[in-house]
C-alpha cells in the first residue's frame, strides 16, 4: 500500500537568478520502488509555494538510500 506524508521545507539565501527560489514550501513525499520487482525504494517528494506566492515555484525530487 502506497502512503504519502506531508512535508515542508524552508530555502534561504539563494541569490542572482536562483534567488525566486526562496520561500517556504508545501507538498508531498512517498517511497516507492524504482520497477515493477519492487527490490528498492526511492523517496519521490513534489513542493510548491503557496497560490498567493509573489512568484510561483515549484519543485521535484528523487532519492535513492546511500
Amino acid at each position: 500500500m502506497l502512503s504519502a506524508s506531508v512535508v515542508t521545507l524552508t530555502i534561504e539565501n539563494c541569490n542572482g537568478a536562483f534567488a525566486y527560489l526562496n520561500g517556504e514550501y508545501s507538498g508531498l513525499a512517498t517511497i516507492t520502488s524504482s520497477s515493477v520487482w519492487n527490490y528498492d525504494g526511492l523517496l519521490r517528494v513534489w513542493l510548491s509555494k503557496s497560490s498567493g506566492a509573489a512568484i510561483p515555484a515549484a519543485l521535484t525530487m528523487l532519492a535513492e538510500p546511500l
